[in-house]
């Protein structure tokens, strides 16, 4: 108890943030999922899944498909890097020291958490960039649209890590981890009509859902805020609407519930099961 004293939680999270984003920096296959991965996709959906359009129209679905995959990026960061990351420590075990120490779950958590979100965001960069390179419209409805937008995407690789810290504590074997991940990664995608900007691929009695579900009704606020859908057959033309895109407090509170839900028992998954359990062993 006087070594913890000693080590406060700001301390404990600061070094595992620190560690975590040496980790993932200097791992090509973290890179690789991060940056390539999401252009990848971004490259091939406009390349073959996108016919031809009035420019102004292409500007805003060029736009709205690069933070489509700006977040697609920033899920697989949450979902699949940060995954392999604390799977990495399992089989390796470094959680047999870990476990000697008195180190507190949570600061252990919010640390790489922290650092999963640095990357995120350089996954989301680097899609804007790029869509902006291509020719996307991208506008801020507002200055009061810039921190829902980091506040939103925070939320959302919350979200992602939290589900990676259950998988992880289930699945002992590093390559199942990654398998099971990215499989999660793409239905998820493809069951909320790509992410929720093509909600016309869901069926309509349960089209509602891309308002609900956190990577869709995430996505869907981001391109509501980064771009300038002011005239009605635009947002119409771009294959948006219906439903209503979630620009309300009450998408964010939404949210920020199931971050704030997903957090408290990735925190308890990490204390009971990693912790104070033998996962990994």
């Amino acid at each position: 108890m006087e070594y913890r004293r000693q080590v406060p939680a700001i301390q404990q999270i600061r070094t595992f943030m620190l560690r975590s984003l040496r980790e993932m920096f200097r791992s090509k296959i973290a890179l690789f999922w991060a940056i390539a991965w999401p252009i990848f996709w971004y490259g091939l959906t406009m390349a073959v899944f996108i016919g031809d359009l009035p420019q102004d129209v292409m500007a805003i679905v060029k736009a709205t498909n690069a933070i489509n995959f700006g977040m697609f990026g920033a899920l697989t960061v949450g979902l699949v890097t940060f995954a392999e990351n604390i799977s990495s420590d399992l089989e390796e075990k470094r959680y047999r020291k870990l476990r000697s120490l008195p180190i507190s779950p949570w600061a252990d958590l919010t640390g790489r958490i922290f650092a999963g979100f640095a990357m995120a965001i350089v996954s989301f960069l680097a899609l804007m960039v790029v869509g902006y390179l291509h020719g996307a419209a991208f506008q801020l409805r507002s200055l009061g649209s810039i921190p829902i937008v980091v506040l939103a995407l925070f939320l959302y690789c919350v979200i992602g890590m939290a589900i990676a810290v259950i998988v992880v504590s289930v699945v002992n074997r590093g390559e199942y981890v990654t398998a099971i991940t990215t499989t999660l990664l793409l239905i998820l995608f493809f069951v909320t009509g790509y992410n929720g900007v093509q909600p016309g691929f869901v069926p309509a009695d349960t089209r509602s859902i891309v308002n609900v579900l956190p990577n869709s009704l995430a996505t869907r606020m981001e391109v509501y805020h980064l771009t300038e859908l002011g005239q009605l057959d635009d947002i119409a033309d771009s294959g948006l609407v219906p439903p209503e895109l979630p620009g309300g407090p009450e998408h964010l509170l939404l949210l920020a519930g199931f971050a704030v839900a997903l957090w408290g028992l990735s925190v308890a998954v990490m204390k009971y099961r990693i912790y104070d359990g033998e996962a990994g062993e």
